[in-house]
């Protein structure tokens, strides 16, 4: 199984320059929570799903890791790295217990696995929810970052 995931970017390099004391590693995990959240919650909206099953799978996590913290948002589903990135032309067809819940919503009366090969032979295009998520989000984590680094700075 393929589990899409990604990682705050730049929480090394501000732990690095910045998490020399209890506090300051304290406020760079409010930072990295806040960032993971934004993400989480833009993502689990653009994963509109017929089951609800890959919405509801989104998880978070944000620690101090070997080198500093680090904020991390993944989706173990099956079918969650192949809505972001899609499926080649060529490739072998899902499942046909995956998709003949969303088969038998979104394509009444179709059959599944004439489904399935079409997907397989024909590819699909990705959805790049996460990316979307992580470019929606941004402005936002910016300007939390600017404001925290800028009370650290203003501290010492």
């Amino acid at each position: 199984m393929t589990t899409l995931y990604f990682e705050v970017i730049g929480d090394e390099e501000i732990s690095r320059k910045f998490a020399n004391t209890p506090a300051r590693m304290a406020q760079l995990q409010i930072l990295l929570t806040q960032e993971t959240e934004l993400i989480d919650s833009a993502v689990t909206v653009l994963s509109a799903e017929f089951t609800g099953e890959m919405r509801a799978a989104w998880e978070t996590a944000v620690g101090p890791e070997v080198g500093g913290l680090e904020g991390r948002a993944w989706n173990p589903t099956i079918q969650a790295a192949v809505l972001e990135h899609g499926r080649s032309p060529g490739s072998a067809p899902p499942p046909i217990d995956a998709i003949a819940p969303w088969v038998s919503a979104k394509l009444p009366g179709a059959d599944p696995l004439v489904v399935a090969r079409s997907i397989g032979a024909k590819g699909i295009e990705g959805a790049h929810m996460l990316e979307k998520a992580q470019a929606a989000t941004l402005p936002v984590r910016i300007g939390l970052r600017s404001q925290i680094v800028g009370q650290m700075l203003e501290a010492s």
